[in-house]
């Protein structure tokens, strides 16, 4: 269940297919505050003044096509999940919008309260599912600079070794300290190595 209310664009140059998505998403069940326009142009401009939750954009448009869109507008979007509108029932062109970010892609022969609501929710959820991951690889990114930092500060040595046994990272301030260079390490047998420096 979404209680929160949704704002939703849509993006259609056709006023009867602009109605039945409106009639679509209030039958659904969502409280949703719904936006729509009529070319890329104007989608472009609701786009620069609010942050929408879920975009529905038509494929054939008087100024572009949905697939272009996508192409050259993903900045524009704000992370927002698109779902494609068309009459075409073309599964390339599925497979196209997908590869070009789109959440889900519905005929308009299939635009019913079921079928939409079906199409939004998948759509919330798997972009949700991808906002956790890269906030997951930013807070990685982080950690790694983090550690890269207290890595060069510091009077220590990092390293890797692999299942052969061999050096594979070798790094820190304490090689320089060393006075051993870390190309002659990385590939050699680690044991005769480390036996070397504990002596030291």
């Amino acid at each position: 269940m979404i209680d929160n209310k949704l704002s939703i664009l849509i993006i259609d140059d056709d006023e009867v297919d602009r109605i039945a998505l409106k009639r679509s998403i209030k039958s659904s069940g969502f409280n949703a505050d719904i936006i729509s326009v009529c070319n890329k142009a104007e989608g472009l401009e609701a786009l620069s003044q609010k942050t929408f939750d879920c975009i529905f954009l038509d494929y054939n448009l008087p100024d572009s096509n949905g697939l272009d869109f996508l192409k050259n507008h993903r900045s524009e979007l704000n992370g927002a999940p698109v779902i494609i509108v068309t009459s075409h029932g073309d599964e390339k062109l599925a497979v196209e919008a997908m590869r070009l970010g789109a959440c889900d892609y519905i005929p308009k022969n299939l635009v019913t309260p079921e079928g939409i609501s079906q199409s939004i929710r998948y759509a919330l959820r798997i972009n949700a599912a991808q906002q956790n991951t890269s906030k997951a690889e930013r807070a990685l990114q982080e950690s790694e600079r983090k550690l890269e930092t207290v890595i060069a500060k510091s009077p220590i040595i990092l390293f890797a070794i692999n299942k052969e046994g061999q050096f594979t990272m070798f790094k820190g301030r304490g090689v320089e300290l060393l006075n051993v260079n870390p190309e002659d390490i990385i590939g050699k047998t680690s044991l005769r190595h480390i036996a070397y420096f504990l002596s030291i």
